[in-house]
């Protein structure tokens, strides 16, 4: 991403990740706005790097929502009540192993990521 997007969307993350932490209603596990910022960033660089195109700007409900689910995903297991939690520094690994599976009919946005168990199966793949 060219400095003005990164700009741009740093500008949008800072209006939404305050209504994230109040949607989530002093709830303990959310990321720091660093952290969790860091992860977009890190989404959107090998987002280039694999697609060779910038992500497609998102909408603030989207980012404030992303903010939200970033540090759990629901499992498939029964051992861990049905939910993991995930840290800032396992987004790296599991972005990239995102990004090295094929899918049909996937435009690699970070929504799809986010969406279902995409993530809860890149985590078992990778760091499981």
């Amino acid at each position: 991403m060219n400095e003005y997007d990164i700009e741009q969307f740093e500008r949008l993350f800072k209006r939404c990740y305050p209504v994230a932490v109040y949607g989530r209603k002093n709830e303990s596990g959310l990321f720091s706005f660093d952290d969790a910022l860091e992860v977009f960033l890190v989404y959107f660089r090998d987002y280039e790097y694999f697609m060779k195109r910038r992500h497609p700007p998102l909408a603030r409900g989207k980012v404030c929502a992303i903010i939200q689910s970033m540090d759990w995903v629901l499992s498939d297991e029964s051992s861990d009540n049905g939910a993991i939690d995930l840290f800032p520094e396992y987004y790296p690994y599991i972005i990239r192993q995102h990004f090295l599976t094929r899918y049909r009919n996937c435009d690699y946005n970070i929504c799809h990521f986010f969406s279902g168990k995409v993530r809860y199966y890149r985590y078992c793949e990778t760091l499981k």
